[in-house]
């Protein structure tokens, strides 16, 4: 089955070939439109590592390259081309949403303080760290290109 991408950083990828061993590929349609998404994808309500670790008193952060470009970039209308999410236009960071874990969690959807309070750009790591401010816990992804 076709993969379920968070509204705001959906994928451009259209009618892509999948297949199981020993079958013919078909072809199934991957809706860009956030209202399809929304009904077709729900987000994910088990506990989470970060759900561990806040309910100890223990900071932490998950940091990605691109990531405020990969939400700029969602949120362009799904008709145009994107140019930060599984992009790979020279200056890319070839934005990968799968790679970004917490993205798939309701605590964590857009526009709620969670994912403002944990969900950071890779900048926000250099950031933090030139003003000695990382929280214990932290994960890193980096930039791909």
């Amino acid at each position: 089955m076709a993969a379920c991408h968070p509204t705001v950083m959906s994928s451009t990828r259209r009618n892509r070939p999948i297949s199981q061993a020993g079958s013919r590929p078909r072809r199934v349609a991957v809706s860009t439109s956030p209202i399809r998404r929304a009904t077709r994808c729900r987000r994910k309500t088990l506990k989470t590592i970060g759900d561990t670790l806040s309910a100890k008193g223990v900071s932490w952060a998950w940091y990605a390259g691109g990531w405020n470009a990969a939400l700029a970039d969602g949120r362009q209308d799904p008709t145009l081309k994107r140019s930060v999410i599984y992009s790979r236009e020279p200056g890319s960071p070839i934005f990968q949403p799968h790679h970004q874990p917490f993205n798939y969690y309701a605590r964590f959807a857009p526009g709620t303080a969670e994912r403002a309070r944990h969900l950071k750009d890779g900048e926000d790591f250099l950031a933090d760290i030139a003003k000695a401010r990382c929280p214990p816990s932290r994960s890193t992804s980096p930039r791909a290109a």
